[in-house]
């Protein structure tokens, strides 16, 4: 869980609904439940648009020394496709 990560907004102005049912600002509980869905969406558009552009856009994950569970860095390649569009 997302626990020790700071507010995304401030309680005067907040404009999630469910921060507003619960009487403030909820800025860690959106993160833990939307936040995955919300870089998802945001991810499949540059997707897209990358594609249209003709370019294939990959993100992985590089193993780091020592090698240990969570010690990786995340790396961004983009490339021409290689079918035209």
């Amino acid at each position: 869980m997302l626990t020790n990560l700071s507010p995304i907004c401030e309680l005067a102005t907040c404009q999630h609904q469910a921060c507003k049912n619960a009487g403030g600002c909820k800025g860690v509980e959106w993160r833990e439940r939307f936040a995955a869905d919300s870089l998802t969406n945001r991810a499949q558009r540059l997707m897209a648009d990358a594609a249209d552009l003709g370019f294939v856009i990959t993100i992985e994950q590089r193993p780091l020394q020592p090698l240990a569970m969570g010690n990786y860095e995340s790396v961004l390649g983009i490339r021409r496709a290689r079918h035209g569009r």
